[in-house]
C-alpha cells in the first residue's frame, strides 16, 4: 500500500525477515517505521471480515488499517494494525 502526505511517500511492507527489510531499505536511504500487524486466518466465505470487525470492537479494539489476501482453498487471511494493543 502506498499513501503520502505532502512530499512524503508511505509504503507499506509486510515481511517474514523484518530485519532484514530494514537494515535493506536503511542501506539506501529510506526511513523506516516498524509496527506491528496481526494476520488471522478466516473461512473464504461473505461475512468473515464483518465477524472479525465486530469481535475487536466488542473488545475496544480501534483497528487503523486492515488488508486482505485470498489465499488458498477455502481460507482467506486478514492483516490487521491497530492503534493500541
Amino acid at each position: 500500500m502506498v499513501y503520502s502526505a505532502g512530499d512524503v511517500a508511505y509504503v507499506r511492507f509486510f515481511a517474514d525477515q523484518n530485519t532484514k527489510v530494514v537494515t535493506t531499505l536503511n542501506k539506501v536511504g529510506y526511513q523506516v517505521f516498524e509496527n506491528t500487524a496481526w494476520a488471522v486466518e478466516v473461512a473464504n466465505k461473505p461475512g468473515e471480515l464483518g465477524n472479525v470487525c465486530k469481535t475487536l470492537g466488542k473488545e475496544g479494539v480501534n483497528i487503523v488499517n486492515v488488508y486482505g489476501y485470498a489465499g488458498t482453498n477455502n481460507t482467506s487471511w486478514l492483516i490487521f494494525t491497530v492503534d493500541e494493543f
